[in-house]
């Protein structure tokens, strides 16, 4: 199972004061949640700035876009080279922002992605639908378009080392937000098709972030689910408290859902002798992920530890009172 990876877009916000006080309080914060990976991209003003501050920490740092080129006479653009010696460990590209307001296309995100890797950096290859696309029903075959474009040229070892995020351009700063099983869905989606362009096993380790609102109080069911590994977020990364909240909701979803899926494996192994009651549970977990299935699923695992194939779990003892005589235990058979 991928490790969770959590990354904050500042975009054009912050000051270097600002930024330099964001980057030291999200570096104090994050260090309490050891199982989860987390990176901030400041504008490129600050990057120097919050390098610094997040030196010798687990904190990742990331650019906003990148031009494909090295160098050379373009105005206002910035080359994987001045990133990698800023300090920059990945670099978000694609991302619906810079699709459909500065008209970055999917042939540009192909290229960029493969000097990227060049480079020494990560790319977070963002794909995503707009609205008039999803009322259409347009979204799988957007995605697939340009799922298929930003990995083109990527090795597989590259490609597992990749990231991509959804992020429907419609649930961007609206306050609108995919459900779980809307991101779920689509997420499946896109592991299926690095399967088939670059193999099973890249498609099992490489991380799937969903962006698109995200906030505390939903990042928790979003990253419970199987395929969702993290999330890119906006708005919420710009206050520290917020942004750890949403760290500790997918360290706590994550932890969740990996006790779940070795839980569902010891319920294989147990056979007939699962409680019919676990089966009624185990499709509330699929309708209420988050704090409540996890805690049902420690007590049934501590409940059902000793159950296996061969002995069925053992039933409560049926107290009657002999007549005459005293009270009695008889077990049934």
């Amino acid at each position: 199972m991928p490790r969770p990876f959590v990354v904050g877009n500042w975009k054009m916000h912050k000051s270097l004061g600002e930024a330099r006080a964001l980057a030291t309080a999200v570096r104090a914060g994050v260090q309490a949640f050891g199982d989860i990976d987390v990176a901030v991209a400041p504008p490129f003003t600050a990057l120097s700035t919050v390098a610094e501050a997040l030196k010798g920490s687990t904190v990742g740092l990331a650019a906003q876009t990148m031009h494909e080129a090295s160098k050379g006479a373009f105005t206002g653009e910035i080359s994987p080279a001045m990133l990698k010696d800023a300090g920059c460990t990945h670099v978000i590209l694609g991302h619906s922002e810079r699709r459909h307001l500065f008209g970055e296309t999917d042939q540009a995100v192909m290229k960029k992605a493969r000097v990227a890797f060049d480079h020494g950096l990560t790319p977070i290859l963002c794909v995503g639908a707009t609205l008039q696309e999803r009322e259409t029903s347009r979204t799988f075959d957007v995605v697939e378009r340009q799922t298929e474009h930003a990995l083109r040229q990527l090795t597989p070892e590259e490609a597992t080392r990749a990231v991509v995020a959804y992020e429907p351009f419609w649930a961007i700063g609206t306050g609108k937000t995919a459900s779980p099983g809307q991101a779920q869905e689509v997420h499946t989606f896109i592991r299926k098709l690095v399967a088939r362009s670059h193999g099973d096993g890249v498609a099992r380790v490489m991380r799937i972030l969903y962006g698109g609102s995200v906030k505390p109080d939903n990042a928790g069911l979003l990253i419970a689910e199987p395929d969702v590994d993290g999330a890119l977020v906006g708005g919420a990364c710009l206050e520290a408290p917020s942004f750890l909240g949403i760290v500790a909701a997918g360290s706590t979803a994550s932890a969740c859902r990996s006790s779940v899926g070795s839980f569902a494996r010891l319920r294989r192994s147990c056979g007939s002798g699962w409680n019919p009651a676990t089966n009624r549970a185990s499709r509330v977990w699929t309708r209420r992920r988050g704090a409540a299935a996890c805690a049902w699923a420690r007590r049934s695992r501590r409940r059902r530890s000793t159950c296996s194939p061969s002995s069925a779990p053992r039933r409560r003892p049926v107290w009657r009172r002999a007549s005459p005589g005293p009270t009695r235990v008889r077990w049934p058979r």
